[in-house]
């Protein structure tokens, strides 16, 4: 699990997840997540249904940003531009607005590496 008090700017890079199919992501942002240019990638085996983001208030995912995982919001999220792609969900209280952008799942997305039984 990684903790962020306030806001996480993605802007102009990559941020790699590397672990095993089983691995679990958990990134816990205490206000609102904002990207630009950048890209979220799994890598060595992980999978992007085990990833999630949770959101304080807002996410916004911005022009030619490729995001992976679960984004659950306290308020709203945002995908903004052309270019811009989630390879997940996006929840949020209020509202998921997308302009420009492509939404997609996995062809693994419903086999048993991306479901978790108690």
């Amino acid at each position: 699990m990684y903790c962020f008090n306030s806001t996480v700017g993605l802007t102009n890079g990559i941020l790699t997840l590397a672990g095993p199919s089983s691995g679990v992501w958990v990134i816990q942002v205490g206000t609102a997540l904002t990207t630009a240019t950048s890209q979220v990638v799994v890598a060595s085996g992980g999978q992007a249904c085990n990833v999630c983001w949770a959101l304080g208030t807002t996410g916004t995912v911005g022009t030619s940003s490729k995001f992976k995982g679960n984004i659950l919001a306290g308020s709203a999220v945002t995908f903004s531009g052309t270019g811009s792609s989630l390879v997940g969900r996006a929840l949020a209280k209020t509202a998921v607005t997308m302009t420009g952008a492509n939404l997609g799942l996995p062809s693994n997305w419903s086999s048993s590496t991306c479901r978790r039984t108690p």
